[in-house]
């Protein structure tokens, strides 16, 4: 029978604490990019949530007569160093066309007109549209309601907040906040050059897929252990 040397046995004892360690922190990074993905799973894309406010005014709003709305490009909620809004021109596009297809009730302001009349009345916007200014467009533009909205970037989505205002009155008809999935595509529309990290278009791989490569490491490790052991 073989017999350890008290060098070996530290030795080994070593290597033993070695793995253990590297075992947990292996299953510390595999279940964390899990969370990470599991995190991701439940955002949509931009055409998804434009639908989704959509049919939610279509359905909260209901009139006699084809409601006349106006909608206005959503801006960062922070002072942002872009010189053109471009995910905030993409994205109202967006949402005036699915409000277009999922309401037969709602008659579209078109949007740049809109903006023409608003610069040519010194009516610079930012951020959402509040109770004064709904009402001062409601003077110059044959409109019964406005949407507004602002965006804020985050890490592996575009957090928007909407709302759609009474001109006459300045009451809130509407109100939400989405979440909207941050792809590849959708990130080029920022010139910021944030370091952000776009959430993967790829299908989410499974613990083990993620795990295989550190868990082979360690397969080695154990089996270098066994060679010494024998």
């Amino acid at each position: 029978m073989y017999h350890y040397s008290t060098g070996n046995m530290v030795s080994w004892q070593k290597c033993c604490v070695i793995v253990i360690v590297y075992v947990y922190g292996l299953f510390n990074i595999c279940f964390s990019n899990q969370a990470d993905h599991e995190t991701t799973k439940h955002l949509k894309s931009c055409k998804e949530v434009c639908t989704e406010i959509s049919q939610q005014i279509a359905k909260k709003i209901k009139t006699d007569r084809p409601l006349r709305l106006g909608v206005i490009a959503v801006v960062p909620s922070y002072e942002a160093s872009e010189t053109e809004n471009k995910f905030g021109e993409y994205f109202s596009e967006l949402l005036t066309s699915t409000l277009q297809d999922n309401s037969s009730n709602i008659r579209l302001f078109e949007r740049k007109r809109l903006n023409i009349i608003l610069k040519e009345n010194a009516l610079g916007l930012s951020g959402l549209i509040d109770e004064k200014q709904a009402k001062q467009i409601g003077n110059l533009v044959p409109l019964d309601v406005l949407l507004s909205g602002t965006y804020v970037l985050m890490q592996n989505c575009v957090e928007v907040n909407i709302r759609l205002i009474d001109v006459v009155t300045g009451e809130i008809l509407f109100a939400t906040n989405k979440q909207i999935l941050l792809t590849d595509d959708l990130l080029t529309l920022f010139e910021s050059g944030l370091q952000v990290a776009p959430a993967s278009k790829s299908k989410p791989k499974t613990i083990k897929e993620m795990c295989a490569p550190k868990w082979n490491q360690v397969k080695k490790m154990l089996s270098n252990l066994t060679s010494q052991q024998n």
